[in-house]
């Protein structure tokens, strides 16, 4: 015959009550051994587990006293509140500007950023570039189309830009968004770059953007449009900035994703 043992603090009682309504109260004890914990109150003060439920299903409450389970949604949708009512999965809205991840420039020969899949254009912007020694210093645009990890080809792309308060208003060189601008002493660069769908294939991948600096040759600002077209047609993995001279002292590259 099994035996009930209660032991313990010496103060202290346990209390066994019946149902308040007519019925039977079964209390299920583990099969071999385990602690079933209860406060005062009559909640649960510590669960490892709930009962009820599935994979990728989440508990909330309907209302007080009550937990309900939250059937799991699609990939990709995110959860969203309803106020008091239950909280739903719902599908991101399309044209959203989501950011993916802020690359820094530290005495580095290159920023490299890589592109995702899961965005069709990208934006980025980048602040606070300075080149580590020279003056009248290019920053460099450009791109590959080879597996980005291990990237060995990176492109320089055809471009056409124009600004005010340079000598050289207009310019063809290849890949330099800012050309002639910077200096390694004082002068920063900053900038707007976007790229529509560059992983698309079958066609030639564009790029336009708004950039200003500080002309290093004359000592005027410069700020000036800029846009370029890369050769390739197969889809674009990553995207470099170089300076023409120097290592990239500073700069902030921040990368977002527009769907």
């Amino acid at each position: 015959m099994s035996s009930l043992v209660i032991s313990g603090d010496t103060s202290g009682s346990v209390t066994l009550e019946a149902p308040s309504v007519a019925g039977s109260t079964i209390l299920t004890l583990p099969a071999t051994s385990g602690t079933v914990i209860t406060s005062a109150s009559g909640t649960a003060a510590t669960a490892t587990n709930l009962a009820g439920g599935s994979n990728g299903t989440i508990p909330y409450q309907s209302a007080s006293g009550t937990t309900q389970m939250l059937a799991v949604g699609t990939s990709g949708q995110v959860l969203q509140t309803n106020g008091a009512g239950a909280p739903s999965w719902v599908t991101p809205s399309s044209g959203a500007m989501t950011f993916i991840s802020t690359t820094t420039a530290s005495g580095s020969a290159t920023i490299d950023i890589a592109l995702s899949g899961a965005y069709t254009s990208f934006q980025i912007i980048f602040y606070n570039f300075r080149p580590s020694s020279g003056t009248s210093v290019d920053l460099i645009i450009q791109f590959t189309s080879d597996a980005f990890s291990t990237a060995t080809t990176w492109e320089n792309t055809s471009l056409y830009g124009y600004g005010t308060g340079a000598s050289n208003a207009s310019t063809t060189t290849a890949g330099a968004i800012l050309t002639n601008q910077l200096s390694g002493s004082v002068y920063y660069g900053s900038g707007t770059i976007t790229v529509p769908n560059p992983l698309g294939s079958g066609i030639r991948k564009s790029f336009m953007g708004l950039v200003n600096g500080w002309n290093a040759g004359i000592g005027t600002p410069y700020t000036g449009m800029v846009a370029g077209i890369n050769e390739s047609t197969s889809a674009l993995n990553g995207i470099r900035f170089i300076a023409s001279s120097g290592n990239l002292t500073t700069g902030t590259f921040k990368l977002y994703g527009i769907t």
